[in-house]
């Protein structure tokens, strides 16, 4: 079907898709095409309109975590660029032109508060003094009535046979711990921040076990050739003790081909591992097949260091009997 307008709103599908579903190629065919962005991404180099939105520390919000509970999220600072909140953009565009002011969202924010929250609590206080409230307090509850919860029901899993074990190698492709999906990959402290496990930083890897890696005759800092039916990727090795045999975990959110320097061309992008047929059933793959291929990849582990010569620190881990490997 003909498509006239793509709007990307958080959203970076040109990465975060496999390029197996052609999203990159499909965008060039709308006839219209926006992003709004707080900085450049892959998806917003592949738009016609490029449009500044605030961070969320410059922004209105509310927030419904669960039910009885709101809270309002306000602005910290003042823009420090030209952008504007991303939801007044949108409702700029449904009043028509020249709609557009700093206050239109903050302005529907206290409109809908008033009706919908304040209205039905009928406090004695005023809804200038309840909105203050609020947003001093920043958590505020209701009287909504709790939804019913269903019961589970058992006997549905009585006909469900267990999938037999899958043959091979699997892909487990998990979040990075700090940068997320990679929207924060232009932070350098969280770069610099320590994997918990291999304690690697600046870099996403191929996470094997001692077993996988000495049946596939690699070492850390090895470069291996992972290989789904959808794609291949080239990463370096780290060597994982407790890591299941069999089982390659590399994390998302690394390989960025737009947007900061600092994000740029750090790891590897492994979405052309993801089946594009399959994007539903989670981040595991399997039918995967790996190989050592040439060349090195030095990995930065914050774990290793120099000897310490004070007499009483440089052999502080033998007195305490930590296990070492």
């Amino acid at each position: 079907a003909s498509v006239g307008a793509v709007i990307h709103v958080d959203a970076n599908p040109v990465y975060h898709l496999p390029a197996g579903l052609g999203y990159q190629d499909a965008l060039t065919q709308a006839q219209l095409t926006v992003a709004l962005v707080e900085q450049e991404n892959e998806t917003s180099t592949h738009c016609q309109y490029v449009l500044p939105a605030h961070h969320a520390f410059e922004a209105w919000g509310d927030h419904h975590p669960r039910t009885v509970v709101w809270s309002l999220q306000q602005p910290v600072i003042a823009p420090l660029y030209d952008t504007r909140q991303k939801e007044a953009i949108l409702l700029a565009w449904t009043k028509g032109k020249d709609t557009y002011t700093a206050d239109l969202y903050h302005d529907l924010l206290r409109a809908r508060w008033e009706k919908e929250i304040y209205g039905p609590l009928n406090p004695k206080a005023s809804f200038t003094a309840f909105w203050h409230a609020a947003l001093h307090d920043g958590v505020i509850t209701t009287e909504e009535s709790v939804p019913a919860r269903g019961r589970f029901r058992s006997e549905a899993l009585a006909g469900v046979t267990p999938t037999a074990p899958a043959a091979g190698t699997v892909v487990s492709l998990t979040t990075a711990n700090y940068i997320g999906d990679g929207s924060f990959a232009h932070n350098g402290w969280l770069q610099e921040l320590p994997h918990p496990i291999s304690k690697i930083v600046w870099d996403n890897y191929a996470a094997i076990s001692i077993a996988t890696g000495a049946a596939l005759g690699v070492e850390t800092n090895d470069l291996l050739e992972v290989s789904t039916p959808s794609g291949a990727v080239t990463l370096p090795v780290f060597l994982t003790p407790g890591q299941a045999d069999d089982v390659i975990s590399v994390d998302l959110g690394y390989g960025r081909r737009a947007g900061h320097p600092v994000s740029t061309s750090v790891g590897a992008d492994v979405h052309p591992l993801m089946d594009p047929a399959r994007l539903g059933e989670g981040r595991t793959i399997v039918g995967a097949s790996a190989k050592k291929v040439s060349g090195r990849y030095e990995l930065a582990s914050t774990q290793e260091h120099h000897s310490l010569d004070d007499t009483f620190v440089k052999d502080l881990h033998l007195k305490r009997k930590i296990i070492r490997e």
